[in-house]
């Protein structure tokens, strides 16, 4: 058992056939590692049933929290929105695909105990679709020229951070239009370390990520995040989300 309380963090965009299996596994592996916790599902402008299925978990659990965004912002802007409202003093974010296992998060936890800020859990082997993979590998290269990421050190959606980590990544985000929640990371912080954990495979739908999605993904992130003061030229100040009116289910 750990001494701080957590709050998970799930983006969550088509993800109806997973979210009641995935909130009862999380559930159950929080109940026995920490004193309280907290589960916070934003439906990131889904296609299909997710929404309801979050109603009727949020009516079912009291720890289980729910926000609609106004369209499909991505899960970059999805996770921001959910840091925001997390309200414990560890927050983690992980996927809606049951890919991450929540046995796992007894491992990162401990790892930042340890003295960092955010640790990454990553796999050797992940089941991704190939174009995932690709992406992977060429934001890990371009983490390391923009913004002096140490090679060893990689990085994944599944991560626990600190909640002043948290609250220094929205401050750092709120003048852009775009956020990339690693890099904003990397920007506030070098206590970061990755462990190694365990991947699942995926159990059901397909991966929404595509060739033109993840080109699109690499260029904002050169544009926001680096060096380059042309590329100020180009950044947007929009809102990087907007929630639906009283969609917050707290």
């Amino acid at each position: 058992m750990i001494k701080n309380r957590i709050s998970v963090v799930i983006p969550v965009y088509n993800g109806h056939l997973s979210l009641k299996e995935l909130s009862m596994k999380l559930n159950k592996t929080l109940t026995k590692i920490c004193p309280e916790h907290e589960i916070i599902l934003i439906d990131d402008g889904s296609q299909d049933n997710s929404w309801q299925i979050i109603q009727e978990l949020h009516k079912e659990h009291s720890n289980i929290k729910g926000i609609k965004l106004k369209m499909n912002y991505g899960q970059q802007s999805a996770i921001l929105c959910g840091l925001s409202k997390a309200a414990f003093e560890y927050i983690v974010t992980m996927d809606d695909d049951l890919q991450h296992n929540p046995h796992d998060l007894l491992h990162l936890i401990k790892e930042v105990e340890k003295g960092y800020d955010v640790v990454y859990g990553v796999s050797k082997t992940r089941y991704h679709s190939p174009y995932r993979v690709m992406g992977s590998k060429i934001t890990d290269k371009l983490f390391n020229i923009l913004l002096k990421k140490p090679d060893h050190i990689k990085i994944s959606s599944f991560r626990v951070m600190r909640k002043e980590t948290a609250q220094k990544i929205m401050i750092a985000s709120r003048d852009y239009g775009y956020v990339y929640i690693s890099a904003a990371t990397f920007k506030v912080t070098n206590r970061i370390q990755s462990i190694y954990i365990t991947h699942n495979k995926r159990k059901y739908g397909t991966s929404n990520y595509h060739f033109y999605k993840l080109l699109k993904i690499f260029i904002k992130i050169y544009i926001y995040y680096s060096q380059n003061p042309l590329c100020k030229l180009f950044r947007k100040t929009e809102p990087i989300y907007e929630i639906e009116e009283n969609t917050f289910l707290k």
